[in-house]
Order: structure tokens, then C-alpha cells, then sequence
């Protein structure tokens, strides 16, 4: 059970894709307290199998709270696994070191080279490019420990190749992939995207077989044939200090979103609540796939349409076939001798 924190509502780039409702009106910040109550209430519930994620906006801007908490988690339960997801922008050496002391594991988010990345990632602070922001202050650090994932669109899908090679050149050794998750495919497009992976397998197995660990594949354990049952597996704690019961929900500001809370830090999550809107999202997201194997975002694809009076039918089905064609092929990478070494 995976605990997912989201420390503000404030990011320093602006990216068209995210779905997240960011720096729009009064600042939203979780207060400290708040959030290790939160934490020391899931490492009770759930022991060793508890897991922590740290979210933004960009969690770097507030990265006191956020040393705070990867510290608490830290001193209470060593092993428990604890990653942060970045822009990279506002990364130093220091900052990745003290992280990497307690524990944290570290993902950027670069969607490859400057015409890929800067196309959908924005400065919030007007012109320039956020990939060379991200680069100029990571130059300093050792990217080998860091993982970097990209979101892979419509759009970029074409030269998802290149941007890979990019990102291993600029001295990553682990990547994961995400789909655009407001994005609907066409059948084209999905063809694209199909054929794309295959040339990407390729591409990875000459790659290994040239170069043993000259890259490593994340995330590929969460394409099984349950991996929509997966899909539930973590509970929401917005920078407002509630529980909720998916992220998707964020595409609306927290003052917006009481009917959809399931708790508070101080009161602790209502376990029933949240079952409740799983359920409510189960029944509706099912029924709609042809072949339910792969979906790595099944409530956020279900709960941002609902908040934004969109139709989900559509958003559901779409989404579905592109991460359908994605697992499809990199559960085949996992389970070959190309991905054989230790992770």
C-alpha cells in the first residue's frame, strides 16, 4: 500500500499535460504536522508493506517539509521504500545526497531531447526551456543513482527512440515510461505507438546484449495480468491535508473537492469511503475493457473526467488501448533474458 503525498499546489513549470490544478489562486501547503501524522498512522496500518511517494507540484520548493517527512519514515522504518518525483529544476548535489541518506529514491521527469520535452513542459515564468533549466542543475550531480521517467504522447511518441538514447547519453541508467493520461488515441495513432515499442524492444536488446546494465527498465513489474487490480493499491493525501480516494481528482483546486475526501490526517482515512468510490470507478472502468490486462492509470483516467464533466467512456477506452499496447510490450522486455540481470 503505497501513500502518495502531495506536499503544494505550486510548480515552477507549467506542463500542458499535467493534470494536476497548479499555481492558481492562494498557495495550498501541507502543513508538516499533518503530514507525519499521516505517515506514522500508514507505517502503523501497514507495517513492512507500507510504501511512500512524495508529490507536488514540485516537491523541491518545499524541501524542508520534505526532508522532514523522508526523515520520519527514515528513523521509524529503514527499508520502507520512499521515492520523490522532480522536474529537476531546482536539484543540487546536496539536496540529492541528503535524500539519498534517508532513503529516498529519486525520479526526474525529462521527456527527452529539447524539442520533445520543451513542446509540452513550459517555465511557469514565462519563455525558455525547461529541459536545459532541468540539465544545467542536474550538471553537477550523479545521474547514475537518479531514475528518469518520461510521459510519452501523441505527439513524441515518433521519436520515443531518440529521446531514450538522449537520456542515456545525458547519463541516466533507469527509465520508466508514462502515458499521456488526457490524451485520447486514435486508431493511427496506436499503430504508431505499437510500432514504435517494437522498434524500442529492439533497440533494448542490442542495447543489453552490447552493454549488460547500460540501462535498466523501471516500473516493468506493474504490467502483470493484474496489474488493474494494482491499480488501487495506495491511498491519496493532498497538500490540503485530507485523504482522497484517487489523484485524478486534483484536476479541480482543493476547495473544490469536499464531497470527494475520504478523512483527515487527524482523523485518519475512512477506509469504507474509499472502497465506496473504488467501487463506483471498478464498475464503470470493467465493463469497458476488451481485454482487461494493463492499465497503469485507471482511476485517474475515470476520476479527472468525472470532476470535469467530461465523459469517461471515451477517456477510459482510449487510454486503455494505448497502456494495453505499452504493457503488452514492456512485460515482454521483463519476462526476456535481455532484462534476465538484477534490478
Amino acid at each position: 500500500m503505497n501513500l502518495l503525498i502531495f506536499l503544494s499546489d505550486r510548480c515552477n513549470m507549467s506542463c500542458d499535460y499535467c493534470f494536476l490544478d497548479l499555481n492558481h489562486g492562494r498557495a495550498t501547503v501541507i502543513p508538516e504536522e499533518a503530514a507525519l501524522k499521516a505517515v506514522d498512522a500508514h507505517l502503523e496500518k501497514f507495517g513492512a508493506e507500507a510504501r511512500f511517494t512524495i508529490l507536488g507540484g514540485e516537491p523541491l520548493i518545499h524541501f524542508p517539509v520534505l526532508r522532514t517527512i523522508a526523515g520520519r519514515v527514515h528513523a521509524k522504518a529503514p527499508k520502507a521504500p520512499m521515492s520523490v518525483v522532480t522536474n529537476g529544476t531546482l536539484a543540487c548535489p546536496e539536496k540529492l545526497s541528503t535524500l539519498e541518506s534517508l532513503g529516498v529514491s529519486v525520479t526526474v521527469s525529462l521527456d527527452g531531447r529539447g524539442d520533445a520535452h520543451d513542446r509540452h513542459r513550459k517555465l511557469a515564468g514565462g519563455p525558455g526551456s525547461s529541459l536545459e533549466e532541468s540539465l544545467k542543475a542536474l550538471e553537477a550531480c550523479d545521474k547514475s543513482g537518479l531514475r528518469a521517467n518520461m510521459v510519452v504522447c501523441r505527439d513524441t511518441v515518433d521519436s520515443l527512440l531518440s529521446n531514450v538514447e538522449f537520456l542515456r547519453e545525458t547519463g541516466f541508467k533507469e527509465l520508466s515510461f508514462h502515458l499521456n493520461v488526457i490524451e485520447e488515441w486514435t486508431p493511427d495513432e496506436l499503430r504508431v505507438l505499437e510500432k514504435t515499442l517494437a522498434g524500442f524492444a529492439r533497440y533494448y536488446k542490442a542495447l543489453q546484449a552490447a552493454s549488460p546494465g547500460a540501462l535498466r527498465l523501471s516500473h516493468i513489474d506493474s504490467y502483470p495480468e493484474t496489474a488493474l487490480e494494482h491499480g488501487y493499491e495506495d491511498v491519496v493525501l493532498g497538500a490540503d491535508g485530507r485523504y482522497y480516494p484517487c489523484d485524478g481528482l486534483f484536476a479541480l483546486p482543493y476547495r473544490q473537492l469536499d464531497r470527494w475526501s475520504v478523512g483527515d490526517a487527524a482523523s485518519g482515512v475512512d477506509w469504507g469511503k474509499r472502497e465506496d468510490w473504488h467501487r463506483v470507478a471498478r464498475e464503470f472502468i470493467h465493463p469497458r475493457l476488451e481485454r482487461p490486462g494493463h492499465f497503469s492509470c485507471a482511476r485517474e483516467t475515470y476520476f479527472r473526467s468525472v470532476v470535469l464533466n467530461l465523459d469517461p467512456d471515451p477517456v477510459v477506452r482510449s487510454f486503455h488501448a494505448a497502456d494495453e499496447i505499452m504493457g503488452t510490450a514492456l512485460r515482454a522486455l521483463g519476462s526476456s533474458e535481455a532484462h534476465a540481470g538484477p534490478r
